[in-house]
């Protein structure tokens, strides 16, 4: 089991970040599929910092050396897990890739079977803290991107940067 840091910590609050509205999860439906990359405007850096996530797969395959590498025209289907620090299931997600003058982000919700997470984490709770969200094509200028996993926590949200890179091919 992999993560952005394997030690739960509480996160850091945000300087200056607009709370978000808390979903209601009482009448909550499914998301309709995203079919593209939005364009990421929020300043990753003031957002506020978890510890509990991990981007396990690209397309169906782990990272070489940290890093993944992909087609620029081909398909992309993003897989891992995320927690808030009181180890629950976050809801939703979004994974966002960013190199300087670019940022984009994908979201939906988590919901899949993650047994090793619950396990590792001591934490029913985690059983479905699993993600994928894919695109028919990945649509994005060739480069090195960050990628990080955002969240909502206690209502504000957060991010859980990846020490892992994504190389877009064309």
């Amino acid at each position: 089991l992999s993560g952005c840091n394997d030690k739960i910590s509480e996160y850091q609050e945000p300087a200056a970040v607009t709370p978000a509205v808390p979903a209601d999860t009482s009448t909550e439906q499914a998301q309709p599929p995203t079919t593209q990359f939005s364009e990421f405007t929020a300043d990753l850096e003031s957002l506020g910092k978890v510890e509990l996530c991990a981007l396990d797969a690209i397309n169906g395959n782990s990272p070489q050396e940290g890093v993944f590498k992909v087609s620029s025209a081909g398909a992309v289907a993003f897989e891992g897990w995320a927690a808030t620090t009181s180890l629950t299931n976050p809801g939703n997600v979004t994974v966002v890739i960013s190199k300087p003058g670019n940022a984009f982000s994908i979201s939906g919700p988590a919901g899949i079977k993650r047994d090793d997470v619950a396990t590792a984490y001591k934490a029913e709770a985690l059983t479905n803290a699993g993600f994928k969200l894919e695109l028919p094509t990945l649509q994005v200028p060739a480069g090195e991107y960050k990628v990080s996993i955002l969240h909502d926590e206690a209502g504000v949200q957060v991010s859980c940067a990846s020490p892992l890179m994504m190389i877009v091919e064309q």
